[in-house]
């Protein structure tokens, strides 16, 4: 549960707000303990039943993108 804290807060630093932090934290935290990060790391997964996280994956990725530009930006 530690780690579902201090990936929110990480968020929340980036600039989501505490409700949107919390749901990525914990998708986040639910891939990696699901799949090892295999997701995060190619889209590598092809089962069916991993498909929504994929399809998550692919948005929480953005997300990601977007955070880190406008850091840069600033």
């Amino acid at each position: 549960m530690r780690d579902l804290g201090l990936f929110q807060y990480a968020l929340i630093k980036a600039g989501l707000g505490e409700e949107e932090a919390s749901r990525w934290a914990s998708y986040y935290i639910d891939v990696r303990d699901r799949l090892h990060g295999g997701c995060f790391y190619g889209l590598t997964y092809e089962e069916e039943e991993h498909r929504p996280l994929m399809d998550k994956a692919r948005e929480y990725v953005e997300l990601i993108e977007k955070l880190l530009k406008r850091r840069q930006d600033e």
